[in-house]
């Protein structure tokens, strides 16, 4: 959690609307995540390696070059909005 809320501190110190863009996607996916994880966490644990795979995922969704959060987003979550 450092890292995102480290570069979330500098896009807004920074003049660029891209990178708050990017960021406040990053946040929201990550809620939405943890959210769906206080019910249904009993589950997930259940799948083998699923710390990895946590760890995985939250990597491609905050690192830049991925944009995962964008993708995950203009792909799932805007259907539902």
């Amino acid at each position: 959690m450092l890292y995102p809320a480290l570069h979330s501190i500098r896009a807004i110190q920074s003049a660029d609307e891209d990178d708050d863009k990017h960021w406040l996607t990053y946040w929201m996916i990550f809620g939405l995540f943890n959210f769906m994880d206080t019910f249904v966490g009993f589950i997930l644990n259940c799948i083998p390696y699923w710390a990895y795979v946590r760890l995985i995922l939250f990597s491609w969704l905050m690192l830049p070059q991925f944009k995962g959060a964008k993708w995950l987003y203009e792909t799932f979550v805007r259907a539902f909005m």
